[in-house]
């Protein structure tokens, strides 16, 4: 095989294998930040929760305060029924007896009610410090592996670019040049083989000369479309 083609095919070996892992080095942060979001969703959920259980504790303390204080109320109208010899004053205390008993009873049964609703919101509360024990279990046990990876992979790449530069330097520059353009504006692409008799890299069926061209393997050809460079398969 032609020394150049065989030097750049090396070299599309390896930007392959770093378009790899610069898609794991992007995909590594995400999944750390992933964790982390995972553990602030379940912190703020939390937090609501714990926030909307000490309302409803505010709220029943609130009207268990005003139930105690019109029972007082009531005592003390209760006390003033003996002291009245008007029929007409002693049926609308009795009667405002009775609109405070109402009262009472309507504000018990909404009280009732509250507390169905705190046992609602405290197992609620129960999952959401469930769900973040378990978040914060999973970033524990990830964060420091993902970290790593994530060095590891860059590390890896900066050894595989160390190797492509240092084949890079058995061509001439400008071939070096040509290459490094195909592959910023070609998908990661510069060096295809043919597909029967089209290019492997954009599917332009390609002149008969041309083919000839390729599989005499002689000189470095490109694509007439797409200007990728066309190597010709291992087994011609």
């Amino acid at each position: 095989m032609n020394k150049q083609l065989d030097i750049l095919i090396q070299m599309q070996q390896i930007d392959d294998i770093i378009g790899k892992k610069d898609i794991l080095k992007n995909d590594l942060p995400n999944k750390l930040s992933e964790l982390i979001s995972n553990v602030d969703v379940c912190e703020a959920e939390l937090s609501k929760i714990s926030i909307e259980l000490e309302s409803n504790r505010k709220k029943l303390k609130d009207k268990d305060l005003e139930i105690s204080t019109l029972k007082e109320n009531i005592k003390k109208y209760h006390l003033q029924l003996d002291a009245i010899k008007n029929n007409k004053e002693y049926k609308a205390l009795n009667n405002q007896i009775a609109s405070l008993t109402e009262k009472i009873s309507n504000l018990e049964a909404e009280s009732v009610q509250m507390l169905d609703e705190e046992a609602a919101i405290e197992g609620r509360k129960k999952e959401s410090e469930a769900c973040l024990l378990n978040a914060k279990q999973i970033l524990n046990e990830n964060e420091d592996k993902l970290k790593k990876e994530i060095i590891e992979v860059d590390e890896d790449i900066v050894k595989l670019r160390t190797k492509r530069n240092d084949l890079a330097r058995d061509i001439p520059m400008s071939l070096v040049k040509k290459y490094a353009q195909l592959i910023k504006n070609k998908n990661r692409k510069a060096v295809v083989f043919f597909n029967g008799t089209s290019c492997g890299g954009c599917g332009f069926n390609i002149r008969p000369q041309l083919l000839i061209e390729i599989n005499q393997n002689d000189k470095v050809n490109y694509c007439e479309n797409c200007g990728r460079i066309i190597a010709p398969n291992s087994d011609n």
